[in-house]
């Protein structure tokens, strides 16, 4: 945040982990956390206009701000899930 007030920030910048998660991994991630393999995912079909893959190009952010992600989205998670089933809000 701190790369916010910096006199090098101009416009808009991908604020990402630059690695790609398929919603399979996400969601086999999110079970495993909660205990809850007995589920199992429902697939539909795509829809016009769905984005079939994606990742946060973060080189722009890298070069000018010096960013560079230090908490990935899965472990991420796991911190959110497991503070939340810890402190009984999950």
């Amino acid at each position: 945040m701190t790369s916010i007030k910096s006199s090098r920030a101009r416009g808009v910048y991908n604020i990402g982990s630059g690695r790609a998660v398929s919603v399979n991994e996400l969601a086999k991630t999110i079970m495993e956390l909660m205990g809850r393999l007995d589920l199992k995912p429902i697939y539909k079909p795509p829809r016009p206009g769905d984005v079939r893959h994606s990742v946060a190009n973060i080189s722009r952010a890298f070069t000018e701000l010096r960013f560079n992600p230090r908490i990935y989205l899965l472990e991420g998670l796991r911190g959110l899930i497991l503070g939340g089933v810890a402190s009984g809000m999950m």
